[in-house]
């Protein structure tokens, strides 16, 4: 019993939101910089950003942020967008892109490649809860100890960049989402 309580109390701890931590969606070569910032709209339809935005060098390799399906892929007006269904309710959303190289259905692992940047790329995250859809600042789950532009690599054998081994140090320091 006390064995099954500790079990239970670890999963709690390694599923809440505080010790969810997204890979990296592009790698350090891909020179991103910020552009726009995470603005919460003040209503469903109000105005805002609901992700953030980057500048990166065109043509660079996007990766999966999280374990998950890939639940949309396609064109939104002009634009191309995917998102990547996680198994902790949450959508992940890259927009502006050039091409993905997934499709719907797809099974994908946090840092497989999964698609081809513009030199302008969006990032998103929405929690689901039922009919309830929210959308958060991703940095809320990316390590904010290290700059986009810089990223730390290290090895990992459990995941793979276009075919290397590589994810960034914060996804070895807790669980995908």
């Amino acid at each position: 019993m006390i064995v099954q309580l500790i079990a239970m109390a670890m999963l709690a701890v390694s599923t809440s939101s505080s010790r969810c931590v997204l890979h990296q969606p592009f790698d350090s070569t891909a020179n991103a910089t910020v552009i726009d910032e995470f603005r919460a709209p003040a209503c469903e339809r109000c105005a805002g950003n609901r992700g953030i935005e980057f500048s990166l060098r065109q043509g660079s390799s996007l990766f999966s942020a999280s374990d998950g399906v890939v639940s949309f892929s396609g064109r939104v007006g002009q634009v191309e967008y995917l998102v990547i269904a996680t198994n902790f309710n949450r959508r992940i959303t890259y927009g502006r892109i050039e091409s993905s190289v997934v499709r719907v259905g797809d099974r994908v692992r946090a840092g497989q490649r999964v698609a081809v940047s513009t030199n302008s790329f969006y990032f998103g995250v929405r929690e689901v809860d039922g009919a309830q859809v929210r959308y958060v600042d991703p940095n809320r789950y990316l390590d904010t100890s290290a700059t986009f532009a810089k990223t730390v690599l290290v090895r990992d054998e459990n995941a793979f960049h276009g075919g290397r081994s590589e994810r960034s140090s914060r996804t070895a320091l807790a669980n995908a989402c």
